[in-house]
């Protein structure tokens, strides 16, 4: 009688995350006004500044919470596949024990106060808070704006305490369920169709990047190939492709799982 041998499929993926590392140069001032805000990649994560005195107060851009007397600004591109920001504020040694506000906007077309639209709650600190932007598009500039509570005189330091990614679908194997003893079959790596969270540059004010900060590996994760590690039931044999991303499985006497492994940088 004819022996059939139900085949189970496990993919696992997965994801090495590298960690964001720092040389120590200086990071960029802020300016005064939104078109002057440097446009800040690794500097963000650590960012410290002192608020200076009132100079040339700005008139307060929408959803801000109060009035503008010594205003900050600084510029962020969110990063491939990154649609929101969790930010925190840690404020000290304020001058007039008033405190800091802070607001993240984006920009329109016209690059003008008027035409912001916040994309954050507005928040007053003396001490520490968050701020969360959900719902941002990758490659658009987003603006960060500080501001002294009744023109405070605070020092301040920033991180970023959680970037939020698209969800991408986990890929699939692709190949029959069902084999008979001492037969040969193809399994394939199907990968979901990528794309999910366009990128889309968008940069209004035409802000400059000034970061000098230099990452050692890659700020949003590491780049490279993938690789495959492929395994069949117990009795056969499995011959990968030169590229990893298919097997062939030759069964033997056991039903089981063909499995693949697929490490990422």
């Amino acid at each position: 009688m004819k022996k059939n041998l139900t085949v189970f499929f496990l993919v696992a993926f997965v994801l090495r995350l590298t960690a964001q590392v720092y040389n120590v140069p200086p990071c960029p001032m802020p300016g005064m006004f939104i078109a002057d805000a440097p446009l800040l990649d690794c500097c963000l994560d650590g960012y410290s500044y002192t608020m200076q005195p009132p100079v040339s107060p700005d008139v307060a851009p929408p959803g801000f919470c109060g009035t503008i007397e010594n205003q900050q600004w600084l510029a962020w591109q969110a990063p491939p596949n990154v649609i929101g920001i969790t930010l925190s504020i840690q404020v000290s040694n304020c001058a007039g024990s008033q405190g800091l506000q802070m607001h993240m906007y984006e920009a329109g077309a016209s690059c003008d106060l008027f035409s912001l639209m916040p994309v954050s709650a507005c928040i007053e600190t003396t001490t520490t808070d968050t701020i969360t932007a959900t719902n941002l598009t990758p490659g658009h500039v987003y603006y960060i704006l500080l501001d002294g509570y009744q023109g405070d005189v605070c020092d301040y330091i920033l991180d970023v305490v959680h970037l939020f990614k698209c969800t991408q679908p986990s890929p699939s194997l692709n190949g029959p369920s069902a084999a008979n003893p001492g037969q040969t079959a193809t399994y394939t790596v199907v990968f979901p169709p990528p794309n999910s969270c366009p990128y889309e540059l968008n940069n209004p004010c035409n802000n400059i990047k000034q970061d000098t900060l230099n990452c050692v590996g890659q700020c949003n994760g590491g780049s490279g190939p993938l690789t495959f590690t492929w395994t069949g039931p117990a009795g056969s044999s499995v011959s990968p492709s030169a590229d990893g991303l298919s097997a062939d499985v030759t069964f033997g006497t056991e039903s089981g799982f063909v499995r693949v492994v697929i490490t990422g940088p």
